[in-house]
């Protein structure tokens, strides 16, 4: 099988900003349709500090990559994950947040992947994307 990124990366001329012209001509297609490396499933990536940068990451390799998830590991040093995103407590002594949580429009990698993770606590075909939009209603 051929393997169309090294195409789109290696034989298209680059127009005077730099870009090549398959991103200015396809737009967002090729976010939409990735071509996983063929070799991915031998591939690890080694992720450092469990924050969400590093969440959405592993979640882009799972999807975009197809890179299986036992190839993934996260490395934190503190004793909570989350890193500034994370969350501990409970309903009776209340909940502890390090991080912010005011979640802007521009967090686009945050909700692309957000509609692609079933919903925790509503049936399919829900998401967490529409628990947290409805949570916030």
């Amino acid at each position: 099988m051929t393997n169309f990124q090294d195409i789109y990366q290696h034989s298209y001329p680059v127009s005077p900003d730099g870009n090549p012209f398959v991103q200015n001509d396809l737009g967002r297609y090729t976010q939409n349709h990735p071509v996983p490396p063929d070799d991915v499933a031998e591939r690890k990536a080694y992720l450092v500090g469990s924050g969400i940068a590093s969440l959405l990451a592993a979640a882009y390799l799972i999807r975009d990559a197809q890179m299986p998830g036992e190839n993934i590991t996260i490395l934190e040093e503190m004793s909570e994950p989350g890193g500034a995103f994370d969350g501990a407590g409970d309903t009776e002594k209340g909940f502890i947040a390090r991080g912010g949580r005011e979640m802007g429009q521009h967090f686009e990698c945050f909700w692309d992947i957000m509609k692609d993770i079933p919903a925790l606590e509503m049936p399919e075909p829900y998401s967490v994307l529409d628990e947290f939009r409805i949570v916030n209603e």
